[in-house]
């Protein structure tokens, strides 16, 4: 699964929530942590949009029991400090803490054109061929486009409403 976006353009980033999750919901086990695969894609989204300029990609990669999150920017690189902040109201220092807790095996490395590829194993477990995805999700698991485009749809028909409201 992958998506690219420009960091100038965050709004698309909360047009990909739903695809993504839908993604998750419809691979992954009914006891799978969802609600922190969210958090941990909100986190990291999120830091890409306010510190990254340019293009953003994400990608779910599935080779195992578990998938891969990564996040990859062309901004001008950071160290991990994935500690809880020292100032607990502090209103930057605690994603990366939380992404850690979440996730398994979060690694940040420098990509060779520039920027940083962050990667996390995400809570989920992959849900054994043949069984039924969970209540709510696709039946075709694997129609991510159409995901993707209704969400984009709905969210058009919406912003639309509004600008004649």
């Amino acid at each position: 699964m992958w998506w690219c976006f420009a960091a100038a353009e965050a709004a698309q980033a909360e047009f990909l929530r739903p695809a993504f999750m839908a993604y998750l919901r419809a691979r992954g086990t009914e006891d799978s942590e969802f609600e922190n695969a969210e958090l941990i894609f909100g986190e990291l989204v999120g830091n890409v949009v306010r510190h990254a300029p340019g293009p953003i990609a994400v990608t779910v990669r599935w080779n195992a029991d578990a998938p891969i999150l990564v996040i990859a920017d062309h901004g001008p690189g950071f160290s991990m400090h994935s500690t809880l902040p020292e100032n607990m109201l502090a209103e930057s220092g605690r994603g990366l803490f939380l992404v850690n807790i979440f996730g398994r095996e979060l690694a940040v490395q420098a990509n060779p054109t520039g920027g940083v590829r962050v990667s996390v194993i995400l809570p989920i477990r992959r849900r054994a061929a043949g069984r039924p995805a969970l209540t709510g999700a696709r039946a075709d698991p694997f129609d991510v486009l159409s995901i993707a485009s209704s969400t984009f749809a709905e969210m058009a028909i919406e912003q639309t409403k509004h600008d004649f409201a």
